[in-house]
């Protein structure tokens, strides 16, 4: 402030404010990113969401039969193994933490299927009541690579930890991570 009275200093509230700074510039009025989704939501506008963030993929309501070998309704995301594709589905919306969580989560798996390398575990690929299981590693390792990555989405209520080893030991009957005294270092509060 100066004898003219206040003035604003745009670096600075980049600074403090620099998702609402960046929504301001883009039209979205001075929101935060979880306001801006909700505004996209309630106009049923679930793609242009994705896209006004930059998240890969399509939104879909219903996860038809694929990979999975079967459809449902509710469920955050999901990654084609085969192609990469990735749809999203309401739960995903819910709040922007949750949406930036489970796209962290499926780009490891977008990247893992365009690069040739899903853990597949092919020794349940033949009997036709443990077909699924075939991809819980590569979902393992998803909720892995989410879960190193926490401090990006810290208010997410999913727990990448849990699910990693929640998928990891349905397959091998051991857990993926253990935890060790410096994880909380993952669920620091980040930009990038």
């Amino acid at each position: 402030m100066d004898k003219t009275g206040w003035t604003f200093d745009p670096s600075f509230s980049a600074m403090v404010f620099p998702e609402r700074t960046t929504n301001f510039a883009r039209g979205q009025g001075f929101r935060n990113n979880n306001q801006v989704l909700q505004r996209f939501v309630a106009n049923n506008q679930h793609q242009k969401a994705l896209e006004y963030f930059g998240f890969d993929g399509t939104y879909r309501p219903k996860k038809g039969a694929g990979a999975e070998e079967y459809e449902v309704t509710d469920y955050y995301g999901s990654t084609n193994p085969e192609t990469g594709n990735i749809s999203y589905g309401d739960l995903a919306f819910d709040s922007y933490d949750i949406l930036y969580n489970i796209y962290v989560k499926e780009l490891y798996t977008q990247r893992s299927a365009r690069n040739g390398t899903v853990a597949i575990d092919a020794d349940f690929a033949s009997d036709p009541n443990t077909m699924n299981l075939r991809y819980y590693p590569e979902e393992a390792l998803g909720f892995r690579y989410a879960f190193k990555r926490n401090g990006l989405f810290y208010k997410s209520p999913l727990n990448n930890f849990k699910q990693a080893n929640s998928y990891w030991i349905r397959v091998y009957g051991t857990d993926l991570i253990n935890k060790r005294w410096w994880h909380f270092i993952y669920t620091i509060p980040r930009r990038w």
